[in-house]
């Protein structure tokens, strides 16, 4: 993994200080609705490659999982009917059947866990015979049909323990897996003219307000607010030293803030997000 700096002592701190967050859903109560609940999650789960304008985590999937992280979001890029892991242009060297595979592996070890997965395609589709959706449906095909919740609705805590829930960021069609991505009640904003105050300031009002939605809002739908940015002018690392150090002060208590996606999250936010359920 290519490493700049403190991109290395990222990794190396939360990986020493996460593991206790290995099972943390084990306490949720089984009665709950997956949607009054506060999930630390990852923006471009898996793009550690690119250089610094481009890489947005350090910590591989399967460490991921156990510092807590429970929504990844999982790019594809449709070439020669596979599914290549990219963000944007930059290719992450793994694909849509390692992701799977890895998460498998990590549910099988952890059976009271849940993982929201998004699906999104990214880049540009070339030399295929199928259509995105079909490829998707292939390689969910490879695995157990009950590692993915089947249902139609956001599930209850015990109907998804040891499952993947599917976020279909594409149109699935009849007899696709997952549950519809724009079913979520989202706050993306990813754009950052730049590092100036003003605007780190914009973007964080927009994750607060979406996060005191969650915190208010209908106890039916799942909120998910996106804390990254990037620009030109800001790369990633660099908005989410920012945009995190808000992030960490602003959140208390026990409440619901949904699903938080990040760059580069510390132990003490992906903790407080965690906490913030029980």
């Amino acid at each position: 993994m290519v490493c700049y700096g403190i991109f290395c002592s990222l990794h190396k701190d939360t990986t020493a200080v996460m593991t206790s967050y290995t099972s943390w859903m084990e306490q949720l109560p089984d009665s709950h609705s997956v949607c009054t609940l506060s999930i630390p999650g990852t923006h471009c789960t898996m793009s550690q490659y690119g250089g610094p304008s481009h890489q947005c985590q350090t910590l591989p999937l399967s460490k991921q999982y156990e510092t807590g992280i429970r929504f990844v979001d999982i790019r594809c890029r449709h070439f020669n009917d596979g599914l290549l892991i990219h963000h944007d242009v930059i290719y992450q060297l793994t694909n849509l059947g390692n992701v799977l595979e890895a998460t498998e592996k990590f549910l099988d070890a952890h059976a009271t866990e849940i993982v929201f997965m998004r699906i999104k395609e990214e880049c540009k589709p070339e030399s295929n015979t199928t259509t995105f959706a079909e490829a998707v449906q292939l390689c969910l095909n490879r695995f157990s049909s009950t590692l993915f919740y089947q249902g139609e609705e956001f599930p209850l805590v015990k109907e998804a323990r040891g499952k993947i829930v599917v976020l279909r960021d594409y149109d699935g069609g009849s007899g696709s897996v997952g549950l519809p991505y724009g079913a979520l009640d989202v706050k993306d904003g990813g754009k950052i003219p730049s590092l100036l105050l003003e605007d780190i300031e914009a973007k964080w009002h927009t994750v607060r307000s979406n996060l005191d939605r969650a915190k208010q809002g209908s106890s039916s739908s799942v909120y998910l607010t996106y804390c990254s940015g990037t620009s030109a002018l800001a790369w990633p690392l660099a908005v989410a030293e920012r945009v995190n150090s808000y992030l960490s002060d602003f959140l208390k208590g026990k409440t619901r803030w949904g699903i938080v996606a990040m760059d580069f999250p510390d132990p003490e936010i992906i903790g407080k997000i965690i906490n913030s359920n029980f």
